[in-house]
C-alpha cells in the first residue's frame, strides 16, 4: 500500500509522511511465495524482502520513474513504531525456496507504469476523479 499512497500523492501534489525504514515487496514475489508454499500444508512462512530500504529511497525512485517531485512531510518516529521493519525470510528461502526477484527499482518502475494507466495520467496530470 505504500507504493500506491506515495505514487498517488506525487501525481496529486500531496505531502507524504516519511519516518521509517521498511521492506518493500513486489506483489508478484508474494504470489510466487504463496504458490510455492501450497504443497506444504500447516506451515507458516514469512514472505517479504530483505534488507529494508528507507522511505526516502523509495521516494527517490518514485520521483525518477514518475518525473514528479514528492512533497515530504518528515515526521518523527511514532512512539508505537520501531525504526525499521522487514521480514525475516531465512526459513522461506530454505523451504519452499522463496526468492524475491523484483528489486525495489524494478517494482517502482512497474508500479508507476500501472498507476499512470489506472489513473489515466496524461502529461504529468491525473484525471481520474476517484484517485
Amino acid at each position: 500500500m505504500a507504493y500506491y499512497r506515495f505514487v498517488s500523492d506525487a501525481f496529486r501534489g500531496l505531502a507524504s509522511p516519511v519516518y521509517q525504514q521498511r521492506d518493500f515487496t513486489y506483489i508478484d514475489d508474494i504470489v510466487a511465495g504463496v504458490i510455492a508454499a501450497l504443497d506444504r500444508p500447516h506451515r507458516v512462512y514469512n514472505l517479504g524482502n530483505d534488507p529494508p530500504n528507507t522511505l526516502n529511497r523509495m521516494i527517490e525512485l518514485i520521483e525518477s520513474a514518475s518525473g514528479r517531485s514528492v512533497n515530504r512531510d518528515v515526521l518523527p518516529v511514532q512512539p508505537v513504531d520501531v525504526p525499521a521493519i522487514w521480514a525475516d525470510i531465512s526459513e522461506s528461502r530454505r523451504d519452499p525456496s522463496f526468492v524475491p526477484r523484483v528489486s525495489l527499482e524494478e517494482g517502482i518502475s512497474r508500479f508507476v507504469g500501472w498507476y499512470r494507466d489506472y489513473a489515466k495520467v496524461r502529461g504529468g496530470l491525473w484525471s481520474r476523479q476517484t484517485v
